[in-house]
């Protein structure tokens, strides 16, 4: 319950409403648990049992019509009272999911790498619906209906104190607990296998996404039937997480009720005994009527918020999840920057597998580098170091001769470029999906770097040209189309670091001669690194740095590095 109410910051938001679905819930609970008996009590005893005489035809409508308009009242705030409380729980869940892809937004690449994706939407997706379904609940029945089971337990004192029975009073007091106990009991049991299926359904989650990225691979190999046993073993897992949480969830329900059987049971033999009059004994009656109901809600409410526990943690994991690439506090403003990148001594490994090992370069301001080596030698995490989306583990990267530590994330990557080898396009047109370069860019600006990446041919060929969306991954382009419109993106921008990480691997040689040659021009006056497997896509390069098993080998130009360095040699020859 704590951590259920963990999420109460989201409440100020919508605070007023909150206090207003509290008073109309107050109300509701008077209405329902002394309303009905009250007017048992005192009204029908009084018409039925007044030695008054008889009443007019209009004095008994006005009688009768206060029934009805307690009911009226009852259901005017009850209705607010839930649709106000569920405007609150909405709005808690909207803070809550907002903040939570925010997070997951700034939180380093790091954090990705180690916790599955299919998880992390898992978490996104299905745990917030669980919190959703437990906080719309709640924000019906959290303050109401126990406000109507305490307001009935002081009717049922109140006319036993009427009835001088002061024994009944003290059985109810003792009795109560005891209907507790159940409920807790379920509770603890639901709260495991609450995250039991949470979990599963984590899996499961996990399983459709890696399944639906992969679809090529499971046709070329013919992997269906595999990959439906698969599926259907995770459902398996879950409908049996499942049915352990509906069967306790589903417990409490008879346990309760056979527990207020017998405190009915026991009402009608005591009364009977102590010769209670029949208007007092209604009355009773009514009170446990009305109390029944709130309390396998209340009930209810707490094996929800149990099973929801789960969920919460979840949740809180990444909310709570402490951002490993903090901005500093006092920033150093990265405004006009001439281009010099340093490594001194600069370890760094993923999952403490070491990749860069003490690792110094000089790169000089507006000169073109190339990184070659084997594969897994280390030049992709050289590269993306750079634009600090790792954090080394010792040394130091510098631009300019500061430290890239010392300005804002944000700041420092405004001021680099990359393209990567499998390029991302999002579901949206080619115009905007290249405008993300620079936001700002006009037309004319995004049609000249189309035009520099050899893009706007084929874009100008599409039916709707620059309004054409490019599919979900890109998937409605080819690879080469999809590297263009990144290498437009990274032209738009004009930053003056550019890295192109196998950015020509997806064109043919007529394409890439075509970029090779925009490229001649687009580099002057910046500093680029080219990472590349392909000795064609570095003629460019000043300087040509030699990489491997996570250390600099060499570093120099095509004819230096031929005849002074083994490694670069067999590379090249192997290929040319």
């Amino acid at each position: 319950m704590e951590k259920f109410f963990a999420f109460r910051r989201y409440l100020r938001s919508c605070k007023g409403l909150f206090i207003l679905g509290v008073i109309a819930g107050f109300i509701t609970a008077i209405a329902s648990g002394a309303g009905v008996p009250f007017f048992i009590k005192v009204v029908f005893s009084k018409v039925f049992e007044s030695e008054q005489g008889t009443y007019t035809g209009l004095e008994i409508l006005l009688i009768a019509a206060q029934l009805p308009g307690i009911f009226l009242l009852r259901g005017l705030t009850g209705y607010f009272n839930q649709y106000w409380m569920n405007n609150c729980g909405l709005t808690i869940l909207k803070g809550i999911r907002s903040d939570l892809f925010a997070k997951l937004q700034h939180l380093p690449l790091a954090y990705h790498n180690k916790n599955k994706s299919g998880d992390l939407l898992s978490r996104i997706l299905s745990d917030t619906t669980l919190l959703q379904n437990t906080l719309q609940e709640s924000a019906n029945d959290l303050f109401r209906q126990p406000l109507q089971v305490i307001v009935a337990f002081g009717m049922l004192i109140y006319l036993s104190i009427q009835e001088s029975q002061v024994v009944f009073i003290v059985f109810i007091l003792l009795a109560s607990p005891l209907a507790a106990i159940p409920a807790i009991l379920v509770g603890l049991r639901l709260k495991k296998h609450g995250l039991d299926m949470q979990q599963s359904q984590s899996e499961m989650t996990e399983g459709l996404s890696e399944n639906f990225d992969s679809a090529t691979e499971v046709r070329t190999f013919n992997l269906q039937e595999q990959q439906i046993s698969i599926f259907e073993g995770f459902l398996s897992k879950l409908f049996k997480k499942q049915m352990k949480v509906v069967k306790y969830e589903r417990m409490a329900q008879p346990l309760v009720e056979f527990l207020a059987a017998v405190l009915i049971a026991f009402t009608f033999v005591f009364c009977y005994q102590n010769s209670v009059p029949l208007s007092t004994f209604l009355a009773v009656g009514g009170v446990m009527f009305m109390t029944y109901d709130p309390l396998k809600r209340v009930f209810r409410l707490y094996g929800n918020i149990q099973k929801c526990q789960g969920a919460i943690d979840r949740i809180n994991e990444i909310l709570h999840e402490p951002d490993s690439m903090k901005d500093p506090d006092m920033p150093v403003q990265c405004e006009i920057i001439e281009g010099r990148i340093s490594f001194e001594n600069v370890s760094f490994g993923y999952a403490n597998v070491p990749v860069l090992k003490n690792l110094s370069a000089e790169i000089e301001p507006g000169s073109v580098v190339a990184l070659v080596g084997p594969s897994g030698a280390g030049k992709s995490t050289f590269a993306k170091l750079i634009p600090r989306l790792y954090e080394i583990s010792y040394g130091s990267i510098q631009i300019d001769g500061t430290d890239i530590r010392h300005f804002t994330k944000e700041n420092l990557r405004s001021n680099i470029a990359v393209v990567t080898q499998h390029p991302v396009l999002f579901n949206d047109t080619l115009f905007n999906n290249i405008l993300i370069g620079r936001p700002n860019a006009s037309k004319k600006e995004i049609y000249q770097a189309s035009k520099d990446a050899h893009a706007h041919e084929f874009i100008a060929g599409f039916e709707k040209g620059y309004e054409t969306y490019a599919g979900e991954r890109g998937d409605q382009l080819s690879g080469g189309q999809r590297q263009r419109i990144a290498i437009a993106r990274a032209f738009l921008r004009n930053s003056p670091i550019l890295i192109l990480d196998e950015a020509t691997s997806a064109l043919d040689s007529h394409s890439e001669e075509e970029i090779q040659s925009a490229l001649r021009s687009l580099v002057i006056g910046k500093t680029v690194i080219i990472i590349a497997h392909r000795f064609s896509t570095i003629r460019l390069a000043d300087s040509i740095f030699v990489f491997e098993d996570g250390q600099l080998l060499a570093s120099g130009n095509h004819d230096q590095l031929y005849e002074a360095d083994p490694l670069y040699t067999a590379l090249y020859n192997k290929q040319m």
